[in-house]
């Protein structure tokens, strides 16, 4: 996990991924973008890259006994040296490079795992989130901070108010409730809020109040 990273939904929701793999796959990403026109990899990068998109980072589940067996480490130094000079992204650009060349090697998660900026700024393009809701925020590009895309930042500080000891349902859910119902009067007025702000409720609260709900299954891989 990116340290710019919040839990809208229980942990587990993510976890069950490895559940999900099978005896090939060692790790989970979410592609780089749904939208291939503005996908980045496909319009600027200069070395290979997974699929039409390629990934991101960002939420990285691994299957560490399966990538030591795989030799993971045995293609970072050759990697770097091939393509040091035509990398941007770092670490990220290496995943890629990996899983261009051995794809069967990976399971490829829904972006309401790993939801960006990206997916809503200019037009909503993670329908997985549209229809089940955003499991983990990915505040990208230092978009908490920086109120350029003011649904992030307020989601952000909503949690960094919340104590741990307080109830879920009054003081994040209902608060942030109302705080987009605030943010929603300048949604038409305010051009940086843009689909960021639409369909909030579904979104991303519609899985918050899970996350204090006991787990119906072990957190095992």
């Amino acid at each position: 996990m990116d340290a710019d990273s919040l839990f809208l939904g229980p942990v587990y929701d993510v976890w069950s991924h490895f559940h999900q793999m099978n005896s090939s796959q060692m790790a989970a990403l979410s592609i780089e973008s749904e939208d291939l026109n503005s996908a980045w990899y496909g319009r600027f990068a200069r070395h290979p890259y997974y699929g039409k998109t390629g990934l991101n980072s960002g939420v990285m589940l691994m299957n560490l006994t399966r990538m030591r067996e795989f030799g993971w480490g045995n293609y970072l130094g050759p990697i770097l040296k091939e393509f040091k000079t035509k990398m941007v992204f770092g670490d990220q650009d290496i995943i890629n490079i990996i899983f261009y060349y051995h794809p069967e090697t990976l399971l490829v998660f829904p972006c309401r795992f790993n939801f960006r900026t990206d997916h809503c700024r200019y037009m909503p393009n993670c329908e997985s989130a549209m229809s089940d809701g955003v499991i983990v925020m990915h505040g990208s590009r230092a978009a908490f901070l920086s109120y350029k895309v003011p649904p992030f930042t307020l989601i952000y500080q909503a949690f960094q108010e919340y104590q741990l000891t307080q109830d879920l349902h009054e003081h994040l859910y209902l608060h942030l409730k109302n705080q987009f119902a605030a943010l929603a009067e300048y949604l038409v007025e305010d051009a940086r809020i843009g689909s960021c702000g639409i369909n909030y409720e579904t979104n991303y609260l519609s899985n918050i109040l899970k996350v204090s709900q006991p787990l119906a299954l072990k957190m095992s891989c």
